[in-house]
Parts: structure tokens; sequence; C-alpha cells
């Protein structure tokens, strides 16, 4: 399914405003959850759908991520998950930590980040029409971490139910 709207977006030459048209009206209908950082939003992700292991255990989710023009990270982060992020519309750049040193690169439609719980990173721009696709699987970690300076701040995980209550995006 979200093979032939990659293609649909990605190789079929619609504009940024097209496919953002085709994005909202995709997502329109999906639990949404909206993430604030000091007080501006920063990013909707939608929940597409729960992969189980075929004997009812969960082992990961697909979600589409809308970043927010100009959306940018303040603080490095780990993920508690494996992924494939893959970006459908507009571009990002990805800065990630190399043996403690920032690296910057950017990631355009059709490009993707491979992300695992050692992975340290930020989005530190994204265009003003950005939508990603992530297929993230399980890795079992009940936290994940920032950076605040050296010192890693811990923060509990949320469980595969974390969208039971999310409504679709007003």
């Amino acid at each position: 399914m979200i093979t032939d709207l990659q293609h649909q977006l990605i190789f079929k030459g619609n504009s940024p405003e097209q496919a953002n048209l085709v994005m909202l009206s995709y997502t329109a209908r999906m639990p949404c959850k909206e993430i604030y950082v000091n007080g501006e939003l920063m990013m909707r992700r939608y929940f597409m759908c729960n992969h189980t292991d075929g004997f009812g255990g969960f082992c990961g989710q697909e979600v589409i991520v809308q970043h927010m023009p100009l959306a940018k990270e303040s603080h490095f982060h780990n993920d508690p998950f494996h992924a494939v992020s893959t970006v459908l519309v507009g571009s990002m750049i990805d800065d990630h930590l190399e043996d403690g040193l920032p690296v910057q690169k950017v990631i355009g439609a059709g490009d993707s980040l491979i992300i695992d719980p050692g992975f340290i990173h930020r989005i530190s721009w994204a265009s003003p029409i950005c939508w990603v696709h992530s297929v993230r699987g399980s890795s079992g970690l009940n936290q994940w971490f920032y950076l605040d300076g050296e010192e890693r701040r811990y923060v509990d995980t949320v469980g595969a139910d974390c969208w039971k209550d999310c409504k679709p995006r007003k």
C-alpha cells in the first residue's frame, strides 16, 4: 500500500504542494499524535498499523510522520527501536554522532535513514513540507534518552497501544 503512495509522491513529479494535499488526504482518518517541544507543534505522527510475530506478540509498527515547517529538535537522542524511515515528500537534515562528533546528513525524497537504539541523532531542519514513512521494529527497551550537555536523561517508552486514545487530526 505505501509503495503505491511512495511511487505517486516521489516518482510522478508532483509539486510539494500537490504531494502535501495527497498526504493530508491519505492520513485524514488515521489516529494522530501531536508532539510539542517548548509549546510549539514539532510533528504529527500518524498510526498506520502494528505488526505481530505471528503468535499475537507485538514486533513493530508503521507510522507516517509529518514534520512541521522548520521543525528542529534541540537535543540529541536515541530511539528505543530499530527503524527504516523514508522521506516521502520534502527533505530534512539529520545530525548524528559518530565517535562523539556531530555529522550532518541531508535526507531527501526517496532517501532512507536507518535507526537503531545505539544511533544518537536529532532532526536539525525540515523543509516546509516534509513527510516520512517509518517502519519500526521493537527492541524490547523500556527507556530512551536525550542528551542534556553530556548527561543522559532517561524517559520511559510508551507501549504499542499508545495510539488507542488518539483521534484523527482536526
